[in-house]
């Protein structure tokens, strides 16, 4: 990640996967998903693209967090998200380039979260997902 990007904590992954493990409703489990990846910093979801918790879903709440990313790319929707952006990371960007940023941030966060879905080996997806 770039050193002007916010990260996601160590110790919030791991109580994020821990809770995951835990918990059974999948209600739940793809409020955690969506509520962590709605956090964002210039557009950019501070968890990592390759986010191995993942692994915790149950199937349905995988597939269900899967449609949310590809709706997410194909209509941005800022507005659900909770961003921090710093004063002098937008001092010099106007309104409409700092939407546009945050637009293709999260686009291209997006692309590389499905990937690492795709190619994480303890992650069982449908064939549809994968097309």
């Amino acid at each position: 990640q770039n050193q002007d990007r916010f990260k996601f904590a160590l110790e919030m992954e791991a109580y994020v996967d821990s809770c995951l493990k835990s918990c059974e409703d999948p209600e739940k489990q793809l409020a955690v998903m969506i509520g962590f990846s709605t956090l964002t910093n210039r557009g950019f979801p501070v968890v990592p693209s390759i986010w191995k918790v993942v692994k915790h879903l149950q199937p349905a709440v995988l597939q269900q967090y899967i449609d949310w990313l590809k709706n997410m790319f194909v209509n941005p929707d800022l507005g659900c998200c909770l961003d921090f952006t710093t004063k002098g990371q937008t001092k010099n960007q106007k309104p409409a380039q700092t939407q546009e940023l945050s637009v293709f941030n999260l686009r291209k966060w997006i692309v590389h979260r499905l990937g690492a879905i795709v190619e994480n080996g303890s992650v069982k997806i449908g064939r549809d997902t994968s097309e």
